[in-house]
């Protein structure tokens, strides 16, 4: 049994192909020719202003209108503000049983139920806390009424009370989520 040298076998010069008639040169085959690794891709030129008007476009968009909407609609997620205004906060949760009995539930101990986005900023605060979350947690105050039902078995209902001073001598604001517990 004879063996020739092909291009085709592994797509490499001289590979050894078995079984071919043996004295006999291979026949090449062409294919279209394949970019060599130095070689760029050539683009639609486009001119100087219009990469640079692409530019402003793209940074106008990015770091002024997203931002811009998201104050406006109220919730500034995307509006650095994460630390250009910090305050302080406390979260106090008073959960009632089927009896009527209060119970207070320290956030501290809801903090390991909660997810670590949350629960790294509810973990400490029965007490002052200082950190940029006050109006982030204001958005969220019935999901943590929610955890609080979770939290405490035999609970009909739970309030939860956040509140807020931009400044340690400004007067308190207070925001409140109350829920009302599926019964087990």
């Amino acid at each position: 049994m004879g063996a020739a040298w092909t291009d085709a076998a592994f797509g490499t010069r001289g590979s050894f192909v078995a079984g071919s008639n043996v004295g006999k040169p291979a026949a090449s085959k062409t294919s279209p020719p394949r970019p060599r690794h130095n070689e760029t891709v050539k683009l639609p030129r486009l001119s100087a202003l219009s990469y640079r008007r692409l530019h402003l476009c793209a940074g106008l968009i990015a770091c002024v209108i997203v931002p811009g909407i998201t104050v406006l609609d109220g919730s500034s997620w995307l509006a650095w503000t994460m630390y250009s205004k910090s305050g302080t906060y406390r979260v106090s949760v008073l959960a009632v049983d089927h009896t009527g009995k209060p119970r207070r539930i320290a956030p501290t101990e809801l903090s390991g139920r909660a997810p670590p986005e949350l629960g790294n900023f509810l973990a400490g605060s029965e007490r002052w806390r200082h950190a940029p979350v006050g109006p982030t947690l204001r958005r969220h105050l019935g999901e943590i009424a929610a955890l609080a039902c979770k939290a405490v078995p035999n609970a009909v209902s739970v309030e939860v009370l956040l509140e807020l001073r931009s400044t340690l001598d400004a007067p308190v604001e207070s925001a409140r989520a109350a829920e009302r517990c599926a019964s087990r």
